[in-house]
């Protein structure tokens, strides 16, 4: 059974439970050696898999299967019904155990993600066949569903999720598959439904791997874990691995170049997606660059003021303007950038890596139509400055390289607030 977030879980992740069916005690059964049964979710009072009365209605699925007397039954059509007709092989007259997500009654040490399902909660039921005659099977949940959430500014995979403890009398450990290829995580969290045994628990492990690395968390210490029956306990906590995986702020990548003032660089212009494209052009008069940031990336990012320019100049060093910026995401190492080889035949521009401490940036050499400005410079960003010190209060930007300036690079310098010029947002990181 799969089971859809949205307003429909599907009773797959069945730890819920739910409203009263009507029941079919007469049904006709098939001629050719099977038997049709009808399945439904027990529950007079509750209509969903709760959380404080925030829940999800339970219906079967195409394709959903269910264990009687160990004998395989597969629901019949497409489901979407809280009762579902299941047909499998006769059964002799008597007592059969049943089971959906589970073959013997426990809860699954090893459980499979399957994304915006639950397909991990089982639950069971006892059906009679009197006179070669099915009764109506009523499931009822065995556990309940710890809900993780996991919040992560890099993106990166998730190709396992652990629980480790004293779940139950049997089990110590439920191991959650996400698969070969992971599941990127969000900043603003991804879940992860785990079906666990009813209990109270002191301290439980969840151990998060990327395939490389594994982060441990402990739920638990003075707060007790409760798992209950046909109920959602929610958890959430951050993660952050190591590495080389870049970091994200919505939803645009920085870098932490070890400055002074803390402060985090984009790796884009404002307007671009790729480090080597130059993005908008914006003017800074009336505070247009500074809203631009605001409407187009929002969160955080800003205008970065002439002093974190003057930062980001003194702190870093450069390396080789020729270098094509389409392969900044590809760079093995630093080493690549000591001896670059000039692509003549590329369009795109160049520019400067800022470089500090291992982490860098790129800022593509941007060309301004000469009949626009007098200046025909390669690369002018916009800060959040002006000058005060006369009643024009023009603004200053950061100039990568002017042609007017022979082996002058990197400097700032006022200009007219109607220029349309590039912006490189930068973000706060508490």
């Amino acid at each position: 059974m799969k089971t859809a977030l949205i307003n429909t879980i599907i009773c797959s992740a069945a730890v819920a439970a739910l409203v009263s069916c009507s029941v079919k005690l007469e049904m006709d059964q098939p001629s050719n050696g099977e038997m049709r049964v009808t399945a439904f979710v027990d529950g007079a009072t509750k209509t969903a898999l709760q959380q404080d009365g925030d829940g999800f209605d339970v219906v079967w699925n195409e394709g959903d299967k269910i264990l009687i007397g160990g004998q395989e039954f597969t629901l019949v059509g497409e489901g979407g019904s809280k009762e579902g007709e299941f047909t499998g092989p006769q059964l002799e007259d008597g007592e059969y155990d049943a089971y959906f997500a589970t073959t013997d009654g426990s809860i699954p040490t090893t459980q499979k993600f399957v994304p915006g399902r639950i397909g991990n909660a089982p639950m069971s039921a006892r059906m009679t066949v009197t006179a070669g005659k099915p009764g109506p099977i009523s499931f009822k949940n065995l556990g309940g569903l710890l809900r993780v959430s996991i919040k992560n500014i890099q993106q990166a995979p998730v190709k396992s999720i652990a629980i480790t403890g004293k779940l139950s009398n049997v089990a110590s450990r439920i191991y959650l598959d996400c698969g070969n290829d992971g599941v990127r995580l969000s900043e603003d969290g991804t879940e992860f439904f785990i079906a666990m045994p009813e209990g109270s628990y002191s301290t439980v492990s969840i151990d998060v791997s990327d395939g490389n690395q594994t982060i441990t968390k402990t739920l638990g210490g003075s707060k007790r874990l409760e798992i209950a029956r046909s109920q959602i306990t929610p958890a959430s906590f951050s993660v952050l691995f190591s590495g080389k995986y870049p970091m994200y702020h919505k939803g645009h990548q920085y870098v932490d170049l070890k400055l002074p003032s803390g402060v985090m660089w984009a790796t884009c212009n404002l307007g671009a997606d790729k480090p080597y494209l130059g993005g908008g052009r914006y003017v800074w008069s009336e505070n247009q660059a500074a809203q631009a940031v605001a409407s187009e990336w929002g969160g955080d990012w800003r205008l970065p003021t002439l002093a974190e320019v003057e930062e980001l100049m003194a702190n870093t060093h450069l390396r080789s303007a020729n270098y094509r910026g389409d392969d900044f995401d590809n760079l093995d190492s630093l080493e690549e950038l000591e001896n670059p080889e000039p692509d003549a035949g590329s369009t795109r521009p160049y520019g400067h890596y800022f470089v500090n401490q291992g982490k860098y940036i790129f800022f593509p050499f941007l060309s301004y139509p000469p009949e626009t400005y007098s200046f025909g410079g390669v690369g002018y960003y916009w800060t959040s400055n002006f000058d005060m010190s006369n009643d024009s209060k023009l603004p200053y930007v950061m100039v990568l390289v002017d042609n007017r300036q022979q082996g002058h690079t990197n400097y700032s310098l006022k200009t007219l607030s109607i220029f349309h010029f590039s912006i490189r947002p930068v973000l706060d990181v508490r």
